[in-house]
Order: structure tokens, then sequence, then C-alpha cells
């Protein structure tokens, strides 16, 4: 195989094809923005009038979860390790079957305009907000990766930067999501499902065809070891098996098929139950469909790539770009199909982003905004969902461009990052359906302990990496390649620039990574258990029946007794008094203390595990959110003119480009001439006590990779100066990214004005006028009235008004 430039092979066709289905796209969001302009409320723009198709509910819930991820991500999974994946099928069938059973009559009759309401109603706000800004971060970080994923497509077969390949993603997804809400993400989501399964099955069949028919890439997949679907190996650090994929998958889809906002969404949409329900199972068949296509996607180009991988031969710097790459080759004398192809990734992507968008735009004003102004008018709420859907389309666009740093397969990143999260806030909602005994403060506390034990062990692996014997990739050849350059590269991997390794290393921290949230479901469903006994169980007799989901109900089938027994006390829904229609909502019960005593020793353990100095971690780690976090303090009481709007883009601004610095140093390492130590000897050690150290133990943390190096073959321009500036100045460089941020959002939304702020709060720079003059002293308070004798001893402090928001 010649190393030829495949962006010579997208022609003129190919590009028409590709933005002709992108246009479509936007002409839905345009079609029912404009059908719905008069309908200026959330009831149309999140849940489409609850009047919506199954049909086409199905194929939106299909899509939404599928993604990008299944177009180009599951074949490069196929070609590198089997597809053993495909077990993801079977955990997609049982989730939908449980979600249609058991979770899709409880939603229809709580009516939950956001899922997390349903946990305030059974336990608290508290809990309410950390689930919800939790899974918040997981859409956003899912997002991400499925639109770096299309981009990076985009870019390795055409001219077409990778920046502008994410923004214009990006800005599409927005636009009609914005436009249209709902509506116009199912009905496009359907169009976009028939071009991801044309695009998928065209690249099939005419790959097969220039391999020379069906057996010869059923032979390739057979000697390359690809047809391992039954590698039912039990070891639970076996990256690729039954085990790893099954379990891992399961806890996930059923997060997603029961409480993802993304599906409650479209179940509501729905007119019916038992629309709801042939919505859930029907998109069962598409999103099968979408697998398989994948792994045969996956396996014709094993076979056409099986004498001549191009990522080991270094024809493309990510193992991502193969599937991109093997589309363009193979259609190459054909036009259209590539961009057909492209344009089935960015169908994928679309429908995600568009679904998530909607979905986190739903689930801040329900959870964070409509609580606390609940007075907005149907017009003002309509608008804030739009102006949350283009800030939530600008943040995903950040984390794709993070995400596009990252060397590791996009399957393996999102379900190592998504799952430490994924289970156990899973386990507060199934558990708190299921098991009426559990009280808030189990559920608190399982979840924290839930997410605290997965995210260690994924940082374990971060910093030591899994076994090589149970995460290498199924073998690959470059005996066929006809290169015009020999490019080596080094394998030398984190493992053998640590000398120490924990014994914990080829254990707990080689798990595989697609049991994370199976760990956390585990882990925190014991924890609510146990602490919720500890505390005291809570009365099943006082649990809201409507919030209640019985494992057997149906009194046709079973005895009553058997019934009855299985509601384990808790009242049956006819047994509610009039005047109890609306659930009660619970106290806020205070398990602070508790959380923050095992948050604390799960730092230590942590820190124990690293080499580098005590003083480096705490200045890299603190100085990400002290800077901005001072500056807010600062500014608000030196400068009258910041608003809530600058205090606000502002912190965020400076915490997201501190973190990014950091993120950069951990993933690339800085410069090697800013990070060593004085010289120091062992001339005069005692030859019996001497041991060889390769390198400095600062720059063990401050210079590892998030992946081996063997998989890093290239090293970006901002590794020597952006990601090797020092981390004691990471709190000072958030201060001043913040500052600017602040000044220039207020500047954008209106300064407040100095006469409305209250004075208690206000600092001036000068205020001593025994040693300045007034004309200075009046200068420097910048128009805020002073403060009076009587108005200091009895006026309260009068509150910024929330109405700016």
């Amino acid at each position: 195989m010649q190393s030829e430039d495949v962006k010579t092979y997208f022609g003129v066709v190919d590009f028409a094809v590709f933005f002709g289905a992108l246009l479509s796209s936007v002409l839905i969001g345009v079609y029912f923005g404009y059908k719905d302009r008069n309908k200026k409320t959330t009831e149309t723009y999140y849940y489409g009038d609850r009047h919506v198709s199954p049909f086409a509910v199905a194929m939106s819930m299909a899509v939404s979860y599928i993604s990008a991820i299944t177009v180009i991500g599951f074949p490069v999974e196929t070609y590198f390790y089997g597809v053993t994946f495909m077990w993801i099928i079977v955990a997609t069938l049982v989730a939908a079957i449980f979600a249609s059973v058991y979770y899709i009559p409880m939603l229809f009759r709580m009516q939950l305009k956001s899922t997390f309401e349903l946990l305030e109603f059974r336990y608290n706000k508290m809990i309410r907000r950390l689930c919800s800004a939790i899974v918040a971060f997981q859409l956003i970080v899912y997002m991400g990766i499925t639109i770096y994923l299309p981009a990076l497509a985009l870019n390795s077969v055409t001219p077409i930067p990778l920046e502008w390949s994410i923004v214009m993603t990006s800005v599409i997804c927005t636009f009609y999501t914005t436009l249209g809400g709902i509506k116009a993400v199912i009905w496009t989501d359907v169009l976009q499902a028939f071009i991801m399964v044309f695009g998928a099955l065209g690249l099939f069949i005419k790959s097969t065809i220039d391999i020379g028919g069906i057996d010869n890439v059923i032979t390739a997949a057979e000697e390359g070891g690809r047809l391992n679907f039954f590698n039912f190996n039990a070891d639970i650090r076996e990256r690729s098996s039954v085990s790893s994929y099954f379990l891992g998958y399961f806890i996930a889809l059923l997060d997603v098929s029961c409480f993802s906002q993304i599906f409650v969404q479209r179940y509501l949409s729905c007119q019916s139950v038992s629309d709801a329900r042939k919505a859930s199972m029907f998109r069962v068949i598409p999103m099968c469909i979408f697998v398989i296509l994948a792994a045969l996607d996956g396996l014709a180009m094993y076979a056409y790539y099986e004498g001549c991988d191009p990522y080991k031969a270094g024809l493309v710097e990510k193992k991502d770009e193969l599937t991109a790459r093997f589309a363009v080759e193979v259609f190459r004398n054909i036009p259209g199909l590539a961009g057909l192809f492209v344009s089935a990734a960015y169908s994928g992507t679309l429908s995600t982003v568009s679904s998530g968008i909607n979905a986190l735009a739903a689930m801040t004003t329900e959870d964070f905004i409509f609580p606390h102004w609940p007075n907005i008018s149907a017009i003002k709420k309509a608008l804030l969902a739009k102006l949350l859907s283009v800030f939530f389309g600008c943040l995903v666009t950040g984390v794709a461009y993070l995400v596009s740093t990252l060397q590791s397969t996009v399957v393996q990143i999102g379900v190592s990052l998504l799952g430490m999260f994924a289970g156990p806030t899973f386990s507060v909602f199934f558990i708190g359906t299921l098991f009426p005994w559990v009280n808030s403060k189990g559920a608190f506390g399982g979840m924290v302990m839930g997410a605290a034990v997965a995210c260690w062990c994924s940082l374990g692996a971060i910093i030591y990496e899994a076994a090589p014997e149970f995460s290498q990739t199924l073998p690959t050849s470059v005996e066929e390649c006809y290169l015009n350059s020999t490019t080596t590269i080094s394998m030398t991997t984190i493992a053998e620039m640590i000398q120490y390794r924990t014994p914990l290393a080829d254990t707990w921290y080689s798990v595989s990574p697609f049991l994370y949230s199976t760990i956390g479901f585990t882990v925190s469903t014991v924890c609510m258990f146990v602490i919720s006994g500890i505390t005291g169980f809570a009365k099943p007799s006082e649990m809201e029946p409507k919030l209640f989901v019985p494992l057997i109900d149906n009194k046709k089938i079973f005895p009553k007794k058997v019934v009855k027994f299985f509601r384990f006390g808790v009242r049956e829904i006819e047994e509610v008094k009039p005047g109890e229609e609306t659930v009660p909502l619970k106290e806020r019960s205070d398990f602070t203390p508790c959380f923050f005593g095992c948050l604390v020793a799960a730092i230590a353990y942590l820190v124990s595990e690293i080499k580098s100095t005590v003083i480096q971690i705490v200045k890299a780690l603190t100085g990400m959110f002290v800077g901005p976090t001072f500056v807010v303090f600062m500014f608000g009481a030196f400068c009258p003119w910041v608003n809530e709007k600058g205090a606000l883009g502002g912190i965020i601004i400076g915490w997201a480009f501190s973190c990014w610095c950091s993120l950069g140093r951990i993933m690339y390492g800085p410069a090697p001439r800013f990070v060593e130590s004085l010289p120091t000897s062992i001339e005069r050690c005692d030859a019996n006590f001497t041991t060889s150290i390769s390198m400095n133990a600062s720059e063990i943390f401050f210079t590892s990779t998030l992946m081996p190096v063997s998989d890093v073959p290239y090293r970006p321009k901002l590794a020597d100066t952006l990601y090797s500036v020092s981390p004691f100045l990471y709190g000072f460089i958030g201060c001043v990214i913040c500052t600017v941020s602040m000044l220039i959002i207020s500047g954008k939304t209106g300064f407040n004005k100095p006469s409305d702020m209250d004075p208690k709060l206000f600092v001036p720079l000068v205020d001593n006028k025994k040693i300045f003059p007034r004309k200075i002293v009046r200068f420097f308070r910048f128009g805020v009235p002073e403060i009076g004798a009587s108005e200091l001893k009895h006026a309260p402090i009068k509150y910024a008004s929330v109405g700016r928001l």
C-alpha cells in the first residue's frame, strides 16, 4: 500500500453530498421554528406538545444514543479488539424491556419535566441538584467526544482544519436545536438515521466487493482473531470480554433507558404510555442494525488492511482516523459516496448533540432556574431555554477541542469518563424507586462512595496503566506496506518511566474500563443500604406510592399475597387521600460531615500514590480554582460595575483556562528543561543500599501523559509553551483570565450602576479622609453612596436583584 494523500480523493461531488445533508438538517430546524413560532412555551420546546409519533420517537432515541461513536468508533473497536462488543445488543434489549415494564408508567404517572424532580420527591433538593450537575457534566463530555469524531473524520480526508470542523459541527447542532426545539431534534434524527444506515451499508458492500467477497472478509477476520464474539473470559481485567462489555454497557444502558433526560423527554413527548412503550421497544431494532453494520464495517476494514495497518505504518496519526480513511479509499472511484459516509458520521453527531443540548437546557431550567424564579413568563422561559442551548453548544465545542488532544480511542475515552459517574447516579434512581427503606443519607453517602471508588480505579489506571496482557490490541501487520520513509516510534510507556509500581497496578487498576459503571453501581448500592441501616431505615408506609416501582405488581398473573409482599409495606396508589395529589417534598437531611470525611480520606490515599512533592501537588490542584474564586470576591468588593453575568462568566472561564493548562501539562508534560531539579549525588551511598531511579519524582506526576507514549505520535505546539507554564502560576493565570472576562462580559451585558450598589458591600481602595484629599477619596468611591451612621447600625444589607439574571 502506498502512503497516498487520501485528501485528494474527496471531490466536489462528495462535498456537495456532505453539505446537502447538513443543509437538510438546518432546514428542518427552520421549518419547525417557523411552524411553532406562535407557541412560545417550554411545553412545545421540550416536549413537542406531547403529540409526537412513536415511530419518530423510536428512531430519535436510537440515533441519539448511537451517534458517531457507532459509525466511526465501533469499526475501529472491531478492527483492534474484535466483535465482542456486539454483546451490547443483548444489553440494549434487556434495558428496553425493563424500562417499558417498570419505569415508563411511573414517568407518565408523575409527568416530570426534569428526571431529577423524582430525586427531590424521593429524597431532597440537595441530591436532586447534585445528580443533575453530575449528569450534566456527563452529557457535556459525551457530546464533546461525539463532536470531535466526525470533525476528525472530515479533517483526515479533506483540507478543512480540525478546529473549523469542530466549530462547524457545533454551530449547526446548536442552530437547529435552538430554533426548532424537540420537534426539530426528533424529525432531524429520523432523517439522519437513514443517512447513517445508507452510509454504513454502502461502505460494507463496496469494500466487500473490492476484497473479493464476503468469504474473504470472514477468512481474514477469523485468521486475525476478530471473530471473538464468545470470549467468555471471566477475568474482570480483560478489556474485551463478554462480561466486560455486557455488564459495563448494561448498567449504562439501563441508566439511559430509564432515567436519562434525553430519553425521558422523548417518552413524555408521546401521547400515552402505550405509545411510549412502543417507541422504547421499537428503538432496539435500529440500534441493533447500527451496531451490526458497524461491526461488519470493522471486519471489512481489517480484511482490507490485513497486510498493511495504516496506524502501525504511520499513515494516520490517531486510531479513530482509520474509518474515514478506509471509506475514502474504498469510494475514491465513485463520486459522492465518500461524502455520504462522512455525512453518516456527521448525522450521528448531530442527532446526539442536538438531543443533548435540548436535554441540558431542560435540566438547567427545571432543576436550577425555575425553582428559584417560578414567576417567569412563558415567553421568557422559552427565550431562556434557547439562550441556554446556545451556551451549551459553545461549551461542548470547547470540550470537543480538549478531546482532540487525547490519543486513546473514543470508545474507551467515552466509557471510562462516563462510567465513573453513571453507575452511582443510576443506583440512586434505581434503588430509590424499588426499595422504600433507603433514606436520603444512605442515597447521598452511597452515591459519593460509589463515585469515589470508580474515580479511584480510573485515576489509578491513568497514572500506572493497566497490565499490557489485559489491554493490548489484537495483532496487525505492516508486511505489505510500501512506504517512502521509515518512522521509528519509541515504545516507552508510563509504566516504564515510573520505577515504583504499586501492587494494585496489576489488579485493581487493570480492571476493564467498561466495568467502571458496574463497580460504581455495586459499591453505591451496598453503601446505600449500609448507611441507611446505620442511620435508621425509612418507613415504607411513609413513602409516596407514586414514586414506588414494585418488582411484581400484576394481580392477574401473580397471587395477591405475592403482589402485596413485593410492595414492602408501601401503600397502593388508590389509597392516596384527596389532599395528597402533589408529592410532598422531604426536608433536607444533613449528611455533610460524613461526606467530607470520606472524601478527605480518599484524597489522602490518592495523594499517597502520587510521586510528586506535596507542594507541587497542592499548588497545581488548588491554584486552578483559587485565582478565579479570589477575583470574584475582590472585584465584587472593589469594582461596583461588575454585574452577576460578568462574575459568573468570569469565574467559569478562569476555571476552564486554568484546568486546560493543568490537563495539558498532565497529558503531554512540560519541556524537560523547565522541570529539571538541581543535581544530587549518590557517590557516598553504601553499596548495599543503592537504588536506580531514571527520572525525577516531580517529573513522574507532572510529565506523565494520560496514554502510553507509543500512542502519542505527535507533540502539540502548546506542549512547550502553555502546557509548560509553572504549576505555581495557575492561580495567577486564573486570576488574570477571570478579571478580563468579568469586565468584558459585564461591559457587553451592561455595567451595574455604582449608585445602586449597597455601600456596606463596597471596599474603596482609598478611604482615609485624614490622609487623602476629599476629591481623591470621592473619586475612588466610583459613585457608590457613603454609609450613613444610622444605616451602618440598623439597615439590612440589600441583595443584588436577581431579575438581571
